[in-house]
């Protein structure tokens, strides 16, 4: 069957692609639209009101998403990021109708076949995420997927009226939200909040400030050793918990540093606690049999020296070699060298 065309001739031709029969436009100049599937006349038959691969993701029918998908890279009807109708004339993109009604199988086949996540609702300003936070209704499994894959900007991108996916979760009416909200806030969602990979394989989800880890976040080595707590200037400062091998360090940190923590994780078994005296001074360190040596930490409890502490080297049970001394009773601090308890070389006050 011929026809003119304003610029071209162009002819229909039945064919085989990909198990379906198609209804071919071929042009005189060689451009070919596929314009005709039964596939296609089914959806429309059974959804008038729909568009078909946006009612095949709606509907989760993966197999009939995947032969439209497939297709339409031959120039086929379908569009994996056109925007069309569901079967209740809403309006979505494949990958939105998928998020929206749940539909994990689908969402992860659009995603591996480069759908575009930056794409959003024209009337909120809504991005896959801010779909699926708030309509997930049944599980999590959809959100989790999608922190797995999304960039950060998507993450945490603000719709038309400034609202990020977590505030989505926070709004949501269904009784799984706070399983949302925990999948979203844990993983890089929410205001302030990034997740940062490294390129020697560290992960960093937490607060950010001033271009630094600034506030509390969770800092995971490559070697699956992490840190959860407080931070500043990107250093560990504050209030944390260090687990390491699974053991769980708890303290405080200053300017990235914990004394005693990082000699146990450094030394482990060798670290040993020891108390002196009636007023029960304690020692915790490295020892040689029943004497200080090594590294350690030693405070002073009650008398004239309560609450004065040092740390740092011992040798034959007294303070000898670098190390620093706080005197509580003034509040002096005395880093540098020891000889047999003195202060004794080079050294400074502050």
């Amino acid at each position: 069957m011929c026809r003119n065309s304003y610029t071209h001739i162009y002819i229909y031709v039945e064919q085989r692609l990909n198990n379906m029969t198609t209804l071919t436009r071929q042009y005189s100049n060689g451009d070919k639209v596929i314009t005709w599937t039964p596939l296609h006349e089914k959806y429309k038959k059974d959804f008038p009101k729909g568009d078909p691969l946006i009612v095949a993701c709606e509907k989760g029918n993966i197999e009939d998403v995947q032969k439209m998908v497939t297709s339409e890279k031959h120039n086929i009807y379908f569009n994996i990021n056109k925007e069309g109708k569901t079967s209740r004339n809403i309006t979505f993109t494949p990958l939105g109708a998928a998020a929206r009604y749940e539909r994990l199988n689908v969402v992860r086949f659009l995603l591996e076949n480069n759908a575009d996540t930056s794409i959003r609702t024209k009337r909120e300003g809504w991005n896959v995420l801010h779909i699926a936070a708030y309509y997930s209704k049944k599980t999590p499994d959809v959100v989790h997927y999608l922190m797995q894959n999304l960039p950060f900007e998507i993450i945490n991108q603000k719709d038309n009226d400034g609202e990020t996916p977590l505030d989505n979760a926070h709004a949501s009416p269904y009784p799984i939200k706070d399983a949302i909200i925990k999948e979203i806030s844990e993983n890089g969602g929410g205001h302030g909040v990034v997740k940062k990979y490294y390129p020697n394989g560290d992960v960093y989800i937490g607060e950010w400030e001033n271009n630094k880890i600034n506030g509390k976040g969770k800092y995971t080595y490559s070697n699956g050793n992490f840190y959860e707590g407080q931070f500043k200037n990107d250093l560990r400062h504050g209030k944390g918990k260090m687990t390491v091998n699974g053991k769980v360090y708890e303290g405080e940190w200053e300017n990235d540093k914990n004394f005693l923590i990082d000699l146990k994780v450094k030394y482990g078994a060798q670290i040993q606690k020891q108390t002196y005296g009636s007023v029960k001074d304690v020692y915790e360190g490295q020892m040689r049999g029943n004497v200080r040596h090594g590294k350690g930490k030693y405070i002073w409890k009650g008398g004239t020296h309560d609450g004065d502490f040092y740390i740092g080297d011992w040798k034959d049970g007294k303070m000898t070699g670098k190390g620093t001394r706080k005197y509580s009773k003034h509040g002096d601090i005395y880093t540098g060298d020891f000889v047999s308890g003195q202060q004794h070389g080079k050294g400074k006050y502050v």
